[in-house]
């Protein structure tokens, strides 16, 4: 990595336009257009995968050791993968994955961004935690995939036997066999031909990327439409309030799921779309799994760090014991981002001032706020504030931010 000093800045220096309507309502939006994007993401993929074939793309922990699959190698099984779906007439029809983060998630999903189906991460608590696996069964009637994937086929039984109760001809695809289905290696040992590249060249800026469901905490989940140029204007929006992803590929270690669009849209996208590296944290901001995170810390160096409050608050706990592994936590670290809920003011003071003690450049502290359905961006803190309640100002593009402090008695 560049040395600090030579690299670009940071942000991008806000510019807004403000409007005050008669009632004091106030209107944001930014001065700035949005730039040029690619018309779809498997395009990006295909990109950088041609960039920097020998560049790491994704990792996961693998006992002691991290399993690590390059942007070439996940090139070639991508196209396999999808030449197997495209054999299998899934071809925008869905995929489903039960599965939580990892390699063979993320190269599925680039799959049948390729052939134009869309992904659908499924909240592995569905599967799980569930007794009767109802709002499974809702989610997967609405979504009807062609196909569905679970790693671990046999602890997924119970939940795969709901969904063929709702289509008994869903292809189901695991990473050994086993419930009634196929290895996922049988599938990718497709060879790709002539009709993978007419599906590839049919995908467009309108094609659904995926479908997300919301938590159903008001009822049942509700599936959320993504498309291609949703995820790409979005990226786009990104790049030019972050200008410091410049030339630097970004280096994550990253346990959010990628069933929620902060961890699966936002995070995932920005490592392809700038050609980075994402290492899978196994660990949980939970008593029991946080130590896990804390052991790959020690392996990885993260440059810009993504988690929610509650995970804040047990890292600034260690960072501040361990001064090794604050310093190894800081050495690449631009930016500290957090979302989810609101970050208590005393957490933001005291990783501001963790960083000021081990990083030898600056390190920012930021948020934002966006929507699922924005692909989820929609505003940015970028610009160095005090405050942890502030949300930012809207990014480049058709976003408006609207303010009305009504007084109530």
């Amino acid at each position: 990595m560049a040395p600090f000093a030579a690299q670009a800045p940071l942000f991008a220096e806000p510019a807004v336009r403000q409007e005050i309507r008669p009632d004091g309502t106030i209107l944001l939006r930014a001065r700035e257009q949005l730039g040029s994007y690619p018309f779809c993401m498997s395009e990006v993929f295909r990109a950088g995968v041609a960039a920097h074939p020998e560049r790491i793309l994704i990792a996961e922990r693998d006992g002691t050791d991290w399993r690590r699959v390059t942007w070439g190698e996940a090139g070639q099984r991508v196209q396999g993968l999808a030449a197997g779906l495209l054999a299998r007439g899934t071809a925008g029809r869905s995929v489903a994955i039960l599965s939580g983060n990892g390699i063979e998630h993320l190269l599925l999903t680039l799959a049948a961004f390729t052939i134009g189906s869309p992904a659908v991460p499924v909240s592995v608590a569905y599967s799980l935690q569930s007794a009767d696996h109802q709002k499974l069964r809702r989610m997967m009637a609405i979504a009807a995939p062609a196909v569905v994937f679970a790693a671990a086929g046999a602890a997924f039984g119970p939940a795969i036997a709901g969904i063929r109760e709702v289509d008994p001809s869903v292809r189901v695809v695991t990473l050994a066999g086993g419930q009634g289905g196929e290895c996922l290696a049988d599938l990718e040992s497709a060879a790709p031909g002539p009709d993978l590249a007419r599906a590839s060249a049919a995908v467009g800026p309108a094609t659904v990327a995926k479908l997300l469901f919301t938590s159903g905490s008001t009822g049942a989940p509700k599936a959320v439409i993504t498309t291609h140029r949703m995820l790409c204007a979005n990226q786009q929006a990104i790049s030019q309030v972050w200008p410091f992803l410049a030339g630097n590929p970004p280096v994550l270690l990253d346990w959010l799921p990628w069933s929620h669009t902060f961890g699966g849209s936002h995070n995932v996208g920005i490592v392809l779309a700038r050609g980075g590296t994402l290492y899978v944290d196994d660990g949980r901001p939970t008593p029991g799994l946080f130590e896990a995170t804390l052991r790959n810390l020690g392996d990885v160096a993260p440059t810009i760090y993504f988690n929610v409050p509650l995970g804040y608050s047990l890292l600034v706990r260690r960072l501040a014991d361990d001064p090794g592994l604050a310093r190894a936590f800081f050495r690449d670290l631009r930016v500290v981002f957090y979302a989810g809920s609101a970050l208590p003011q005393i957490l933001w003071d005291e990783l501001g001032r963790l960083a000021a003690e081990h990083a030898d450049h600056p390190v920012a502290v930021t948020t934002s706020w966006g929507l699922t359905e924005t692909a989820p961006a929609a505003t940015s803190t970028h610009f160095l504030s005090d405050r942890s309640d502030c949300i930012g100002v809207p990014l480049p593009g058709e976003f408006t931010l609207t303010l009305n402090f009504t007084t109530y008695p």
